[in-house]
């Protein structure tokens, strides 16, 4: 296995998700090319739970030349060495990471415990009550430090030893801590409720490795769920039929899936709310909520009742006037109907005027409420699922456009958006194009971020192509 080994320098850039780009500086290393480096720094990438400057570590990866910053090296996995001689304990234990121990004190220890002073501690703690002048809080506060240092360590060791890459192995440990490997030994498939982004087959594969039978019902329910979503994904459906879910499951698990078993692993599942049972419908709860979130928001804004400002009709003639236009019947309506009312549907296929419509709605509605454009700007808001469609909205009205996920300011590591029901948009109308690309998820976050006075117009065409996700 490749490596490198030496001793980390600093972070240049780190996300939440644990994602480090860094400085090392290269002391030894099994790839031949990297050998001309050595006492030099270099630039590493990867996945990390903790890196300390005054620690020595080895990294397992590869090299890389990249197009832009040259050469780095890409960790899939790593190993911190602890110092195994007197001066680097004496080193270790006088660096930051234990505040409070400078380098006399670290000393004294070192020569009361000796050079396996490290495991002495972390086996019996009291051993440092033996060193000269070692007040007690400072011996627990060093057991504690190295013990927490142990343990992040051990257990990011032991799920890469059952085969997470660093990746997923730090996101099960930063939710866990402490009880992850106990909870992994439990039941290893509640990973899947607990942390996003780890996929049930990966989970799978681990879990029988692990001796997990295969007709084990914990592994079961996790494997409806797992084809519930598939299913639903699949065909864009947000509520499935038993016999799909059965046969689907079956396929999967190998043997055929009793259905009086299917049953009772349903009845668990929805009282563990991850499934909804209505009549002989089957939805993921998630998606179920979703759905009926958008339901109340629609029932909302329909039943608030339309306004009724008599200026429209005038303001629309000074409008085609001013551009030199003439809209048709339909094209009128269109545009009064989405003044006049809080929720609005257009539809048409190419050619029919759509973008022509979406101008005329933000030109009527700034002049009838008496806008600058700035003022505009604030209660306006034009979004589309895609960047191709936010810029030609925006090329067609003059005015700014986006996508929906920067309009809700989307959080690529958490997957979670800041604009939300705890923290609502300012808009008063918005509108938004090629809605058919538009899945539940998204508009049920999007609904959750407009406040109900609002006015919404949904524009779209039948042709245009579907959303990846269910709705």
């Amino acid at each position: 296995m490749d490596y490198i080994k030496g001793n980390y320098r600093k972070s240049i850039y780190r996300s939440d998700s644990g994602y480090v780009i860094g400085l090392f500086k290269l002391r030894d290393t099994n790839i031949e090319s990297m050998k001309d480096y050595i006492n030099k720094t270099i630039t590493f990438t990867g996945f990390f739970h903790d890196l300390n400057e005054d620690d020595t570590y080895i990294f397992y990866g590869q090299e890389v030349d990249h197009p832009r910053y040259g050469l780095q090296f890409q960790v899939n996995s790593y190993d911190r060495v602890k110092p195994d001689d007197i001066d680097g304990i004496i080193e270790f234990l006088a660096s930051d990471l234990f505040p409070g121990i400078g380098r006399k004190l670290a000393q004294n220890i070192v020569d009361t415990l000796g050079e396996n002073t490290l495991d002495r501690i972390l086996e019996e703690k009291e051993c440092l009550m033996l060193v000269p002048k070692l007040t007690l809080n400072k011996a627990n506060k060093i057991y504690e430090v190295l013990s927490k240092y142990e343990e992040s360590h051990k257990v990011i060791v032991y799920l890469s030893e059952l085969g997470f890459n660093m990746k997923d192995a730090l996101s099960i440990y930063n939710f866990y801590k402490k009880e992850t490997i106990s909870k992994l030994e439990n039941n290893i498939y509640g990973i899947i409720d607990d942390i996003s982004g780890i996929s049930f087959t990966k989970i799978d594969e681990i879990g029988l490795k692990q001796n997990i039978k295969i007709d084990d019902e914990r592994r079961i329910k996790a494997c409806i769920i797992y084809n519930m979503e598939k299913l639903t994904y699949n065909n864009g459906d947000t509520y499935l039929n038993k016999s799909e879910i059965v046969k689907i499951t079956s396929n999967y698990l190998n043997f055929e899936l009793d259905s009086d078993l299917f049953d009772d692993l349903i009845y668990e599942l929805v009282m563990e709310q991850k499934v909804v049972l209505d009549q002989d419908k089957y939805y993921l709860k998630d998606i179920y909520d979703a759905e009926n979130r958008i339901v109340d928001k629609v029932c909302k804004l329909v039943k608030k009742g339309s306004s009724n400002d008599k200026r429209i009709v005038s303001c629309l003639k000074k409008i085609e006037k001013y551009n030199d236009i003439v809209y048709n019947d339909k094209q009128k309506e269109a545009i009064v109907k989405s003044l006049l009312n809080n929720i609005v549907i257009i539809t048409g296929g190419p050619g029919t005027g759509k973008t022509t419509i979406i101008k005329a709605i933000t030109s009527l509605y700034q002049d009838l409420n008496d806008l600058d454009y700035e003022a505009l700007v604030g209660k306006l808001a034009l979004l589309a699922p895609t960047g191709r469609a936010a810029k030609r909205m925006s090329e067609s009205t003059l005015l700014p456009a986006t996508t929906i996920h920067r309009f809700l300011k989307w959080n690529k590591d958490s997957n979670s958006f800041a604009v939300n029901e705890y923290n609502k948009s300012d808009c008063k109308l918005v509108i938004i194009d090629e809605v058919s690309m538009i899945d539940i998820n998204l508009m049920d976050s999007l609904f959750k971020g407009l406040n109900d006075d609002i006015k919404v117009v949904l524009v779209g065409d039948y042709n245009q192509l579907p959303s990846v996700g269910p709705g």
